[in-house]
Protein backbone atom coordinates (compact mmCIF):
# COMPACT_ATOMS: atom_id res chain seq x y z
CA UNK A 1 0.00 0.00 0.00
CA UNK A 2 2.94 2.53 1.01
CA UNK A 3 4.60 1.97 -2.56
CA UNK A 4 1.15 2.61 -4.27
CA UNK A 5 0.50 5.64 -2.32
CA UNK A 6 3.85 7.45 -3.53
CA UNK A 7 2.76 5.95 -6.68
CA UNK A 8 -0.34 8.24 -6.83
CA UNK A 9 1.16 11.74 -4.97
CA UNK A 10 4.18 11.44 -7.35
CA UNK A 11 2.06 10.81 -10.10
CA UNK A 12 0.27 14.13 -8.67
CA UNK A 13 3.07 16.47 -8.07
CA UNK A 14 4.60 14.99 -11.77
CA UNK A 15 1.15 16.65 -13.31
CA UNK A 16 1.19 20.02 -11.12
CA UNK A 17 4.88 20.33 -11.96
CA UNK A 18 4.46 19.92 -15.67
CA UNK A 19 1.33 21.94 -15.37
CA UNK A 20 3.35 24.92 -13.85
CA UNK A 21 6.10 24.77 -16.19
CA UNK A 22 4.05 24.91 -19.62
CA UNK A 23 2.09 27.65 -17.54
CA UNK A 24 5.49 29.20 -16.63
CA UNK A 25 6.65 29.36 -20.12
CA UNK A 26 3.59 30.41 -21.46
CA UNK A 27 3.88 33.88 -19.43
CA UNK A 28 7.36 34.06 -19.84
CA UNK A 29 7.05 34.16 -23.85
CA UNK A 30 3.78 36.79 -23.09
CA UNK A 31 5.63 39.11 -20.77
CA UNK A 32 9.44 38.83 -21.64
CA UNK A 33 9.67 38.37 -26.13
CA UNK A 34 12.31 40.17 -26.62
CA UNK A 35 14.53 38.43 -23.97
CA UNK A 36 13.18 34.99 -24.50
CA UNK A 37 13.75 35.82 -28.64
CA UNK A 38 17.16 37.12 -28.07
CA UNK A 39 17.92 33.71 -25.61
CA UNK A 40 16.34 31.35 -28.64
CA UNK A 41 18.83 33.59 -31.10
CA UNK A 42 21.48 32.86 -28.77
CA UNK A 43 21.03 29.34 -28.27
CA UNK A 44 20.87 28.33 -31.79
CA UNK A 45 24.68 31.07 -32.22
CA UNK A 46 25.75 28.67 -29.66
CA UNK A 47 24.91 25.52 -31.42
CA UNK A 48 25.78 26.33 -34.71
CA UNK A 49 29.26 27.48 -32.86
CA UNK A 50 30.03 24.64 -31.46
CA UNK A 51 29.52 22.61 -34.91
CA UNK A 52 32.37 25.09 -36.44
CA UNK A 53 34.38 24.39 -33.55
CA UNK A 54 34.25 20.51 -33.90
CA UNK A 55 34.56 20.51 -37.40
CA UNK A 56 37.23 22.35 -37.36
CA UNK A 57 39.03 20.15 -34.94
CA UNK A 58 38.25 17.68 -36.85
CA UNK A 59 39.85 19.31 -39.63
CA UNK A 60 42.92 20.04 -37.61
CA UNK A 61 43.16 16.42 -36.76
CA UNK A 62 43.19 14.73 -39.91
CA UNK A 63 45.79 17.48 -41.19
CA UNK A 64 48.31 16.55 -38.53
CA UNK A 65 47.68 12.75 -39.65
CA UNK A 66 48.55 13.85 -43.19
CA UNK A 67 51.60 15.67 -42.33
CA UNK A 68 52.65 12.99 -40.09
CA UNK A 69 52.97 11.05 -43.14
CA UNK A 70 54.17 13.33 -45.37
CA UNK A 71 57.55 13.42 -47.03
CA UNK A 72 59.90 15.51 -49.39
CA UNK A 73 58.40 18.11 -50.94
CA UNK A 74 54.68 17.02 -49.56
CA UNK A 75 55.74 18.08 -45.90
CA UNK A 76 56.34 21.27 -46.36
CA UNK A 77 52.69 21.70 -47.69
CA UNK A 78 51.43 19.64 -45.46
CA UNK A 79 52.98 21.60 -42.19
CA UNK A 80 51.66 25.16 -43.97
CA UNK A 81 48.04 23.25 -44.03
CA UNK A 82 48.20 22.23 -40.66
CA UNK A 83 49.61 25.52 -39.70
CA UNK A 84 46.29 26.99 -41.50
CA UNK A 85 43.77 24.69 -39.78
CA UNK A 86 45.26 26.00 -36.52
CA UNK A 87 44.53 29.12 -36.75
CA UNK A 88 41.01 27.73 -38.17
CA UNK A 89 40.72 26.09 -34.72
CA UNK A 90 41.61 29.44 -33.20
CA UNK A 91 39.28 31.33 -34.64
CA UNK A 92 36.18 28.59 -34.03
CA UNK A 93 36.93 28.59 -30.76
CA UNK A 94 36.86 32.63 -30.29
CA UNK A 95 33.48 32.38 -32.42
CA UNK A 96 31.97 29.28 -29.40
CA UNK A 97 33.17 31.53 -26.21
CA UNK A 98 31.32 34.68 -27.92
CA UNK A 99 28.29 32.90 -28.36
CA UNK A 100 28.35 31.21 -25.04
CA UNK A 101 29.38 34.28 -23.35
CA UNK A 102 25.94 35.79 -24.95
CA UNK A 103 24.10 32.85 -24.43
CA UNK A 104 24.78 33.31 -20.51
CA UNK A 105 23.84 37.13 -20.67
CA UNK A 106 20.59 36.10 -22.31
CA UNK A 107 19.60 33.69 -19.74
CA UNK A 108 20.53 35.61 -16.63
CA UNK A 109 18.25 38.77 -18.13
CA UNK A 110 15.13 35.27 -18.05
CA UNK A 111 16.60 34.11 -14.42
CA UNK A 112 13.88 35.99 -12.12
CA UNK A 113 11.06 34.56 -13.80
CA UNK A 114 12.67 31.34 -14.77
CA UNK A 115 13.31 30.85 -11.06
CA UNK A 116 9.41 32.17 -10.21
CA UNK A 117 8.40 29.23 -12.04
CA UNK A 118 10.60 27.03 -10.41
CA UNK A 119 9.65 28.23 -7.16
CA UNK A 120 6.01 27.51 -7.90
CA UNK A 121 6.32 24.37 -9.24
CA UNK A 122 7.96 23.63 -5.36
CA UNK A 123 5.32 25.50 -3.81
CA UNK A 124 2.15 23.49 -5.31
CA UNK A 125 4.40 20.23 -4.42
CA UNK A 126 4.31 21.56 -0.70
CA UNK A 127 0.76 22.85 -0.52
CA UNK A 128 -0.58 19.43 -1.72
CA UNK A 129 1.92 17.42 0.27
CA UNK A 130 2.09 19.20 3.86
CA UNK A 131 -1.72 20.72 5.19
CA UNK A 132 -2.96 17.73 4.48
CA UNK A 133 -0.28 15.60 6.50
CA UNK A 134 -0.21 18.25 8.86
CA UNK A 135 -4.16 17.93 9.68
CA UNK A 136 -4.55 14.25 9.25
CA UNK A 137 -1.02 12.68 8.51
CA UNK A 138 -2.49 11.37 5.36
CA UNK A 139 -2.27 12.08 1.56
CA UNK A 140 -4.60 11.64 -0.67
CA UNK A 141 -2.46 9.19 -2.38
CA UNK A 142 -1.93 7.60 1.42
CA UNK A 143 -6.02 8.10 2.52
CA UNK A 144 -6.56 5.65 -0.55
CA UNK A 145 -4.20 3.10 0.04
CA UNK A 146 -4.70 3.30 4.11
CA UNK A 147 -1.59 4.36 5.66
CA UNK A 148 -1.06 7.09 7.30
CA UNK A 149 2.33 9.31 9.24
CA UNK A 150 3.24 9.48 12.55
CA UNK A 151 5.83 10.78 14.73
CA UNK A 152 8.27 8.83 15.92
CA UNK A 153 6.61 8.12 19.05
CA UNK A 154 3.35 7.64 17.91
CA UNK A 155 1.65 10.75 18.04
CA UNK A 156 -0.48 12.86 15.47
CA UNK A 157 1.66 14.97 13.45
CA UNK A 158 2.06 18.67 13.75
CA UNK A 159 2.70 21.03 11.08
CA UNK A 160 6.36 21.35 11.67
CA UNK A 161 6.91 17.24 11.31
CA UNK A 162 4.81 17.78 8.27
CA UNK A 163 6.62 20.20 6.57
CA UNK A 164 10.41 19.10 7.60
CA UNK A 165 9.02 15.65 5.93
CA UNK A 166 9.06 17.04 2.67
CA UNK A 167 11.75 19.23 2.41
CA UNK A 168 14.51 17.24 1.36
CA UNK A 169 13.07 15.37 -1.26
CA UNK A 170 11.48 18.74 -2.55
CA UNK A 171 15.01 20.53 -1.95
CA UNK A 172 16.79 18.25 -4.60
CA UNK A 173 13.92 18.40 -7.01
CA UNK A 174 14.10 22.13 -6.81
CA UNK A 175 17.71 22.22 -6.24
CA UNK A 176 17.83 20.45 -10.40
CA UNK A 177 15.20 22.05 -11.66
CA UNK A 178 12.97 19.12 -11.80
CA UNK A 179 15.04 17.53 -14.24
CA UNK A 180 14.98 13.20 -14.42
CA UNK A 181 18.39 12.94 -12.49
CA UNK A 182 16.89 15.70 -9.71
CA UNK A 183 13.36 13.47 -9.73
CA UNK A 184 15.55 9.84 -9.45
CA UNK A 185 17.32 11.67 -6.20
CA UNK A 186 14.58 13.17 -4.58
CA UNK A 187 12.71 9.74 -5.17
CA UNK A 188 15.90 7.52 -3.78
CA UNK A 189 15.94 9.33 -0.49
CA UNK A 190 12.59 8.71 -0.15
CA UNK A 191 12.37 5.10 -1.27
CA UNK A 192 15.50 4.53 1.55
CA UNK A 193 12.78 2.90 3.99
CA UNK A 194 12.64 -0.05 1.42
CA UNK A 195 16.44 -0.94 3.11
CA UNK A 196 16.10 0.65 6.47
CA UNK A 197 15.17 -1.35 9.42
CA UNK A 198 12.92 0.77 11.06
CA UNK A 199 11.42 1.04 7.42
CA UNK A 200 11.83 5.10 7.17
CA UNK A 201 13.20 7.08 4.16
CA UNK A 202 16.02 10.03 4.63
CA UNK A 203 13.29 12.07 4.99
CA UNK A 204 11.39 10.08 7.59
CA UNK A 205 14.79 10.12 9.51
CA UNK A 206 15.26 13.47 9.10
CA UNK A 207 11.31 14.58 10.24
CA UNK A 208 11.45 11.92 12.70
CA UNK A 209 8.33 10.40 11.70
CA UNK A 210 6.78 6.53 10.57
CA UNK A 211 4.38 5.38 8.45
CA UNK A 212 2.03 2.93 9.48
CA UNK A 213 -1.19 1.04 8.57
CA UNK A 214 -4.18 2.47 9.43
CA UNK A 215 -7.35 2.23 7.01
CA UNK A 216 -9.82 4.69 6.75
CA UNK A 217 -13.26 3.49 8.16
CA UNK A 218 -15.67 3.55 5.29
CA UNK A 219 -19.10 4.44 5.91
CA UNK A 220 -21.87 1.43 5.27
CA UNK A 221 -25.21 1.93 4.93
CA UNK A 222 -28.13 -0.55 5.96
CA UNK A 223 -31.55 -1.01 7.51
CA UNK A 224 -31.97 0.14 10.77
Amino acid sequence: PRILAMVFDLTVIILLVICTQIAGAKIISEQYPVEKAANATAGEARTAAAKDLSAASKSLKAAEDKASKATGDQKAAAQAEVKKREEAEQSAKRADKRAAEELTKTQEALRGPTTAVLVASSLLALLYLVPSTARTGRTLGKRMRGVKVLRSNGEALTWWPAFSRYLLPVAIATALFYSPPGLLLALGSVLWWLWDPNRQGSHDRISKTIVVSAPVARLRLGRR
